[in-house]
């Protein structure tokens, strides 16, 4: 049997949104972005690792979980893969990683995606301002004996 959990973040693009961080994105509850936010896709965020439910957080932390990231907006969608073995709670910002490394905002790791990654006519329309929708479906298959 499967075990997973699903997470809907919902959010707000920003006219400063590049996406152009080779290794990470983040999604966070601040309302504002600077120049400098390369890795920040989406703003005003409605949640935070510290508002998953209990389900999501012991998946995130299982190293034999995965991650599939669902991106919205406008119409348009992009998905990322990851990996879980972290343990995330922050209470503002969310970031998927390419690397390992992990810090309490940290809600997946080993990604096959950074922002410059995703798919530039998403992020076009995010820079418009309008809603973003990222979706966390977070899950574990049981291993099989051979």
């Amino acid at each position: 049997m499967i075990e997973y959990s699903v997470e809907i973040i919902r959010a707000w693009g920003h006219e400063k949104v590049k996406a152009t961080h080779r290794t990470t994105f983040e999604i966070t509850k601040e309302d504002y972005l600077t120049e400098r936010g390369d890795c920040i896709i989406a703003i005003r965020a409605d949640k935070a690792p510290r508002d998953f439910s209990r389900k999501t957080l012991e998946l995130l932390m299982d190293y034999n979980s995965y991650v599939l990231i669902l991106i919205s907006s406008g119409g348009l969608l992009d998905y990322v893969m990851a990996r879980g073995g972290v343990t995330p709670r922050d209470e503002v910002r969310s970031i998927v990683r390419k690397s390992s490394f992990i810090t309490p905002s940290t809600i997946a790791i080993r990604s096959n995606k950074g922002a410059k990654d995703l798919s530039r006519d998403l992020i076009s329309e995010i820079s418009r301002g309008g809603r973003v929708v990222i979706s966390l479906l977070v899950f574990k298959i049981p291993s099989i004996p051979l």
